[in-house]
């Protein structure tokens, strides 16, 4: 986002990945990992931090009148 010049955002709609493994934990979320998309990328171990760094851009790049809505998975709401 950092490319991205102020203030040009209306409306962001966001449902960043929480890095679901697949390993044993598949049949808790009713998910196949043959139907995910190529290209989805595993959040590292420090998901707060990769949060930070996109949701901090948000303001710069976001119009005043803007509105963000970001899903998150109630295991991870606490770095939303």
């Amino acid at each position: 986002m950092k490319q991205f010049p102020e203030n040009v955002i209306d409306l962001i709609i966001a449902d960043p990945p929480f890095g679901i493994k697949f390993d044993g934990k598949g049949s808790q979320y009713n998910r196949d990992s043959d139907l995910v998309i190529d290209g989805y990328n595993e959040i590292a171990e420090n998901y707060d931090q990769f949060m930070v760094e996109w949701v901090s851009q948000l303001p710069r790049i976001m119009k005043e009148t803007a509105s963000a809505f970001i899903f998150s998975g109630w295991t991870n709401l606490k770095d939303v």
